[in-house]
């Protein structure tokens, strides 16, 4: 399933102006060692069209960052003004328990000159166990400042959990949460971990879209103007509106973006 980057217009409006984002989008991507699902890049734009339609403001930052794929595709979404965060053990690799992708900050910097229309300089790198991190003044992220915050690191209940405990402080108002491998059957921690999150503690955060090896969440505040795009207006195959975990859903298969015909 595709949709054409005309198609695109059509629905959300002008595209990022950056050529560099829709070409990353495009073909970028697939010089970047990682698994990402291309069916992500018309989420994230239409994510992207609707938080700058409604004035939502912030960065981006990534806990599992391997070598960058996702990451440079939000990072190309934000403005020079934004701050932008990467997350990894990197080169430690003993403290990935579970051997859920293999940081190199090396190769994500390469990747990152390569690829992104923000300067190496303007990406923060922090070398940590999602695990030891604290929002606030010791580890110098400050809470509410992004508006995509995505979550694919430690793939264990535990970290799970935790990463998301951490991104409903980090998100800002009206930001999104994406959480990586929820129905991969080779990750069921990453679903165990959504579900004590959800289920049983009291979590901000509710699921609006799963789609491409993703679950999108947001805060309740803005759960239906997201659902309600998804559900009604974003072209997917399978797609699915209902109940789950207690919170309206839209499950689907989300088209791949290409280039215009002719």
């Amino acid at each position: 399933m595709f949709i054409q980057l005309v198609q695109m217009e059509k629905l959300l409006g002008k595209l990022p102006a950056q050529e560099r984002t829709i070409s990353y989008a495009l073909e970028g991507y697939k010089d970047v060692e990682g698994w990402i699902e291309p069916g992500i890049f018309p989420v994230t734009l239409a994510l992207d069209a609707i938080q700058n339609k409604l004035g939502f403001t912030g960065g981006a930052i990534e806990i599992g960052i391997h070598q960058g794929q996702f990451f440079i595709a939000l990072a190309n979404l934000c403005d020079t003004s934004s701050d932008l965060v990467a997350i990894d053990v990197f080169e430690d690799q003993r403290k990935n328990i579970d051997n859920s992708g293999c940081g190199d900050e090396a190769a994500f910097r390469r990747n990152i000159e390569s690829n992104c229309n923000k300067p190496n300089a303007m990406i923060r790198t922090i070398k940590s166990d999602s695990l030891d991190l604290q929002v606030g003044t010791r580890d110098g992220i400050e809470g509410g400042n992004f508006r995509f915050v995505s979550v694919d690191g430690g793939h264990s209940a535990t970290h799970t959990y935790n990463d998301l405990l951490l991104a409903e402080k980090l998100v800002s108002d009206g930001g999104v949460v994406f959480l990586d491998d929820i129905l991969h059957h080779h990750w069921m921690g990453v679903m165990e971990g959504f579900m004590r999150y959800r289920l049983f503690s009291p979590g901000t955060l509710v699921p609006f879209l799963v789609t491409a090896n993703k679950m999108m969440l947001s805060k309740a505040t803005h759960h239906g103007t997201y659902l309600e795009f998804f559900a009604k207006h974003f072209p997917m195959g399978d797609k699915k509106t209902y109940r789950w975990t207690g919170d309206i859903i839209t499950v689907g298969i989300s088209p791949a973006l290409v280039a215009d015909s002719g």
